[in-house]
């Protein structure tokens, strides 16, 4: 079911206006023209409208309870709309804003991806190696997954909260163990699609293991700092978190403050602004090279059921064209980030107040940028 604030059904379509033929014969083209330009521009909002109704959006689902945390909307990488909701640390009362660096949980991988994707094009791996290669100690079946079955879910490795590791404080050395222990995958690698948070920890620890840096240090020097991602880090300890960095809740209030320390499948903090400098990276050679990110946006394949899920990102084609995107969910926190790249629009989410629509809320932002109407609550 969809939520109150997105319409379930298509807006009815106004009627054409009909022009005679013989007028028409008679229209200069110069009047054509002007004539087909005003219809054409009255289907596009101006970029004042569309950030009048995303605003009235946010403002409505904070008022209802729906939205707190700070959000981004850009078109081919110009700021639309960008605005704060509500308080990023109650202890403080301190409010969110765009700069305040909220915890991405899932949304890490696809700049885990990136860390690997630039290693491969190093010569450093290649997508076919096996986890052996690069880590030693798992039973032969596990270790014959390879880096392309750890990027895509379709190793078949058990996720490690199945294994009961997953506890405030755990470390990628606390995975590693509990993983190492596991003799057979739940099925053949390339199998079938299976989320896995683990895939992505053995991911961080393959890029420690080839450049001699942890994936923290790797990150800050060869993606954040180059790109100017100044409040983006990844948490390695309690001491990160200093007055601008948000606290997690759950709906209720109560806190639920993200405690891991694990990295690779989670543990990037940043803000909407730097994720947008991320997001237009990833249209350049800044990072790696076009040709290598297309096999990031190719879903993978498998031999059971499909799967829409790339190298850390979901890919979705249709009509439309092809939009990527991924959502992270932990204690209070959620994420979304959304590219869609015949339009080059990039949708960023980042809250702090335990479950919300992101999907739902990214709907409703689509239709106002398409020309349409929401229904006004």
């Amino acid at each position: 079911m969809r939520p109150p604030f997105v319409s379930a059904s298509p807006l009815p379509r106004k009627k054409r206006n009909v022009v005679d033929r013989r007028q028409f014969l008679v229209l200069t083209s110069a009047s054509f023209v002007a004539a087909l330009s005003t219809r054409c521009a009255s289907r596009t909002p101006a970029v004042g409208d569309r950030r009048s109704e995303i605003e009235r959006l946010m403002t409505r689902l904070h008022e209802q309870h729906l939205f707190t945390g700070e959000v981004l909307v850009a078109d081919k990488g110009n700021v639309i709309y960008e605005g704060a909701f509500g308080v990023a640390d109650r202890s403080t009362g301190r409010p969110y804003t765009t700069e305040t660096r909220s915890c991405l949980a899932s949304l890490s991988k696809p700049i885990t991806t990136v860390a690997i994707m630039m290693l491969a094009e190093q010569h450093g791996l290649t997508y076919d190696d096996p986890l052996s290669k690069f880590l030693p100690g798992f039973a032969d079946p596990v270790g014959a997954a390879t880096i392309r079955h750890l990027l895509t879910h379709t190793s078949g490795i058990p996720d490690y909260p199945e294994l009961n590791v997953d506890r405030p404080g755990v470390t990628n050395a606390d995975i590693l163990a509990a993983l190492q222990k596991v003799q057979r995958p739940a099925f053949a690698p390339g199998q079938k699609y299976q989320y896995c948070n683990g895939g992505y920890v053995l991911l961080a620890l393959i890029v420690e293991n080839i450049s001699g840096d942890p994936l923290p240090r790797f990150l800050e020097s060869r993606v954040f700092k180059p790109l100017g991602m100044t409040s983006t880090f990844v948490l390695t300890s309690s001491d990160q978190k200093t007055a601008d960095v948000a606290r997690g809740y759950d709906r209720s209030g109560g806190t639920d403050d993200f405690a891991g320390m694990a990295t690779g499948d989670g543990g990037v903090y940043s803000t909407v602004k730097d994720l947008l400098r991320f997001d237009q990276a990833l249209y350049t050679d800044a990072l790696v090279r076009q040709q290598t990110l297309a096999d990031a946006f190719t879903p993978a394949h498998v031999r059971q059921g499909r799967t829409t899920y790339g190298f850390g990102w979901n890919i979705v084609t249709d009509p439309t064209g092809t939009r990527v995107w991924h959502q992270g969910n932990t204690a209070g926190f959620r994420a979304f980030f959304e590219r869609r790249f015949a339009d080059r629009n990039t949708v960023i989410m980042l809250t702090n107040g335990g479950d919300t629509d992101r999907m739902g809320i990214n709907d409703s932002i689509q239709r106002i940028l398409r020309g349409e109407s929401l229904p006004r609550r």
